[in-house]
């Protein structure tokens, strides 16, 4: 161990200097960065921008009598007086907190649960008796003195001091219909209308359904009714009992179209419907006749079994998995855990209201599949985020400093770099953290060629570069040994962080472009094993069936790196066909200057090539031929 420690500490603590490629150099201390003083005509602009004591005037003004703005360091927020009746509010809210009413109130008891203890102050100043206060900082400032609530430390939620003193009489449960509907401040573009309940709510259900109402699904369901109508009609009801803002009719109309559908206003009709169209239709009817969603043409021509096609099949669970590893993270910020809860809650609730009026029984199972699938989204997608935006990874961007890769000349030392520029190590970071990751993790074979290196100025190249799919298969956190290194006193507030090790297995992603290799090589390729260097607040992230495409690198002293990552995918990413054809058109008659031919064809060929309206006709018949 002592051995090891040496690569990174003593005498080799410059390692890597000089060359990227080279290991060999002698150690040099670092001068301390001296910091540049900006001058103008020879005098620091400092002393111009300055007010100087000489300027200073007494109560806060110059000797020109003018103000003198306080130092940005020493603002401090102008400070709002209490409400006039700030007893009143106190009172209200106590009221609304206190052991008999709290005891009570279902509505204010979900609140608290959810917000783990406190409620929103916006929530409690848009209950009907304190909608007179105004302005809410003046009613903020109020309950600052109330002995029995605590304000949070940024005055937006507000709580009890001490527990609930009276057991509960109701089971807490928020009411959408006394649930405020006032416009977050956060949220100005948001009008009354859009915060009403849309259906597509983590909580929201659909309430029972009524003897007629099921009477009229057992005629539209039928079994002998083909599937095709019945999604069609199950589609068009559920669009009419949801509420769809922008970003939930985006979602909805994607999965639609990648699921088979066609979208367009008025589809089956060509536009509205006027009063006379609609007069004695039932709303069932009415509400067929103005869909806004059909089965595909192209769907339908594929999957009628009965005429000896059986190109297309229903899967539930396939499409759920397509769409949300594949289509969703094309269309939306799936970096946001908000964004990727509101898609999973528009296909849940989509599969709940299908299985609710028992649409298709058949697929039941597939159906209790795709929900899970949506869990499984939630679960996976926010750690995927993190691996997506963290690698490489401070070894593999070391090495990819040090040895040409991509991070190479992309330094925090460079000339261009300015202040918020996403870049790699400085060099003398990145040999830090290479030596002590070679020391913590590097075979005897190559915790020698690099001391070799560092002693005889031998340079180590890069023997091969590869772009390619891999799947992890496990990860292992610091091991005794490696914790012994990374926990060394002299490597405690640098860049050196713990690193422990990433396994993954070599992944063909759909679509990847075909190796010119002999078919024994390409199979030798099959379930090759990798190991990286990988930090251990990656790892935390990680977990099995993560898939990504890479650009791995290798030295040749056997060690490997992801030198840049491509893209990532959830462990149930799924390719399927309608990737590709979903924005397919049927192509048209083809027009007239397709159908011309070389002159010297002959003359029929010349006619046709006289059609110049594409109509198929000579359009110079009454022309005499010369």
């Amino acid at each position: 161990m002592a051995e090891r420690q040496r690569l990174w500490s003593g005498g080799h603590r410059a390692g890597l200097e000089g060359s990227p490629t080279n290991m060999a150099t002698t150690a040099e201390e670092e001068a301390p960065p001296t910091v540049p003083t900006i001058t103008v005509e020879g005098e620091p602009i400092n002393d111009d921008l300055a007010v100087t004591s000489e300027e200073q005037g007494t109560n806060g003004t110059n000797k020109t009598g003018g103000p003198v703005n306080p130092p940005i360091t020493n603002w401090q927020t102008p400070q709002t007086a209490a409400h006039p009746k700030a007893a009143e509010i106190i009172h209200q809210v106590e009221f609304y907190f206190g052991d008999d009413n709290l005891s009570q109130d279902a509505h204010l008891l979900g609140l608290i649960r959810e917000g783990k203890g406190t409620v929103s102050l916006n929530e409690i100043t848009g209950f009907r008796k304190m909608r007179q206060f105004r302005p809410k900082t003046a009613v903020r400032e109020a309950l600052k003195q109330s002995t029995f609530l605590e304000l949070s430390a940024d005055g937006k939620r507000i709580r009890r001091k001490t527990p609930l003193g009276k057991r509960m009489t109701v089971k807490p449960k928020i009411n959408l219909d006394r649930q405020k509907k006032t416009i977050p401040e956060d949220k100005p573009w948001l009008t009354r209308g859009m915060m009403k309940a849309t259906g597509f709510e983590e909580y929201a259900t659909d309430g029972p359904i009524r003897p007629a109402e099921y009477e009229q699904d057992r005629e539209d369901y039928a079994e002998d009714v083909s599937f095709t109508t019945r999604i069609e009609t199950a589609v068009a009801r559920f669009s009419a009992r949801r509420k769809m803002h922008q970003e939930t009719r985006q979602i909805f109309s994607r999965y639609m179209i990648y699921g088979g559908m066609e979208g367009g206003q008025n589809m089956f009709t060509g536009g509205a419907l006027s009063k006379e169209e609609t007069e004695g239709l039932s709303r069932k009817e009415i509400a067929e006749k103005t869909a806004y969603y059909g089965v595909s043409e192209r769907v339908l021509d594929g999957f009628d079994v009965f005429e000896g096609e059986d190109t297309w099949h229903v899967d539930f669970e396939a499409t759920a998995k397509g769409f949300l590893s594949s289509q969703l993270m094309d269309m939306l910020n799936w970096h946001d855990q908000a964004k990727v809860e509101t898609a999973t809650n528009v296909l849940r609730s989509f599969y709940n209201y299908l299985l609710l009026h028992d649409v298709c029984p058949k697929y039941k199972d597939q159906l209790m599949r795709a929900r899970k699938v949506c869990d499984l989204a939630e679960e996976e997608l926010p750690k995927l985020a993190i691996v997506d935006k963290s690698l490489p990874g401070g070894f593999n961007t070391a090495c990819s400093t040090l040895f040409g890769g991509n991070y190479a000349g992309l330094h925090a030392e460079g000339d261009w770099v300015v202040e918020g520029d996403d870049v790699g190590w400085t060099m003398a970071d990145a040999k830090k953290i290479f030596l002590t990751g070679v020391a913590a993790y590097g075979t005897e074979e190559q915790f020698a060629a690099v001391e070799n290196n560092i002693a005889n100025t031998h340079p180590f190249q890069v023997i091969s570069t590869e772009n390619l799919g891999l799947e992890i298969t496990g990860m292992d956190f610091m091991t005794e040994e490696a914790k012994q290194i990374y926990d060394d006193s002299r490597l405690s507030n640098t860049i050196v962080k713990p690193m422990g090790r990433l396994h993954c297995v070599r992944w063909d992603p759909p679509h990847a472009p075909s190796m010119d290799m002999p078919k024994s090589a390409l199979k030798a390729k099959k379930g090759q094993e990798f190991d990286f260097v990988m930090d251990e607040e990656i790892l935390k992230s990680c977990y099995p069936g993560l898939k990504m495409e890479v650009c791995v690198k290798e030295l040749d002293i056997g060690i490997k790196w992801i030198d840049y990552l491509e893209t990532s995918y959830a462990s149930f990413f799924t390719w399927l066909v309608n990737e590709d054809i979903r924005e397919w058109k049927e192509p048209g008659l083809p027009k007239g200057y397709m159908t011309r031919q070389p002159d010297g064809m002959g003359m029929e060929v010349a006619e046709v090539s006289r059609d110049d309206e594409g109509d198929g006709q000579n359009d110079y018949d009454d022309e005499e031929p010369d």
